[in-house]
């Protein structure tokens, strides 16, 4: 069995860490200042969550070597491009 969890990530200038196992399956935004993704986990396995640092950086602003790319949202008014990544370092 698996399971669908929504974790979000605002739109600041600062890193977001959530803990969870699995895989992000999708990026979205509802609001303009928050982007959110989706984990598809299964809640049959036990294994500790492990701790995952993540931050939005909008188009053409330069990205840190240690981030890898997750996905991009577009804002509800369609005014922003939002670009989730996550910290490896």
């Amino acid at each position: 069995m698996k399971i669908i969890h929504r974790y979000s990530v605002p739109i600041l200038n600062t890193p977001t860490t959530h803990a969870f196992i699995g895989k992000i399956v999708h990026v979205a935004c509802k609001t303009e200042d928050v982007v959110d993704f989706w984990v598809e986990t299964d809640p049959e396995h036990n294994v500790s969550s492990t701790k995952r640092v993540f931050e939005i950086y909008p188009t053409g602003v330069e990205i840190p070597n240690d981030a890898q790319y997750i996905g991009t949202a577009l804002s509800p008014s369609r005014s922003y491009v939002w670009n989730l990544y996550e910290r490896l370092a």
